[in-house]
């Protein structure tokens, strides 16, 4: 895969030093590898009940989180995703508190589609597919926000966890 990311700086001078005040990505370009397509039909046979326990732990993980099931979205949320995001946070921005304020004040749902695992490793996998994003709290309505997307997932706790997303939208 071939990715190239675009950022904005915003830097300020401090103690005579200047110093990222703060970051924010601009775009970000993926080219998929051309063989994607003969790379996911291998994966399907050769590993087919790998990558179905890959795709069905990433359903249980979408349930849960458009259930707002806040146990079950944590269980099958990567335990080195929360900790990168835990490391340094004020307790009230922990992922668990955010995730409940998320649950509470938002009505965020994601549908799932055109799914394939197009890596699959010991602990990594990484899953193509068609993210459909809805937000009746924002004006989201459904068809709004449709993006391709390659899903990272992350074996751990004797399951295959969600770890993140990026939106292969061209126009992210």
């Amino acid at each position: 895969m071939d990715q190239k990311n675009e950022y904005n700086f915003e830097i300020k001078k401090e103690n005579g030093q200047w110093k990222i005040a703060r970051e924010d990505v601009t775009s970000d370009f993926v080219d998929l590898p051309k063989d994607i397509d003969i790379k996911a039909a291998e994966i399907l046979q050769k590993y087919n009940q790998e990558q179905a326990a890959v795709l069905s732990d990433l359903k249980t993980y979408y349930k849960a989180y458009n259930t707002e099931d806040l146990n079950l979205t944590l269980q099958y949320t990567a335990p080195s995703f929360i900790e990168r995001w835990n490391t340094g946070a004020t307790d009230w921005y922990r992922w668990e508190e955010m995730l409940k304020g998320h649950f509470e004040y938002s009505d965020s749902r994601y549908k799932l589609s055109e799914v394939r695992v197009i890596f699959l490793g010991k602990k990594e996998a990484v899953v193509q597919g068609v993210l459909e994003w809805t937000d009746s709290t924002q004006g989201i309505a459904e068809g709004d926000d449709v993006f391709p997307a390659l899903i990272y997932m992350e074996f751990a706790n004797g399951h295959w966890n969600y770890s993140d997303h990026l939106s292969l939208d061209p126009d992210f």
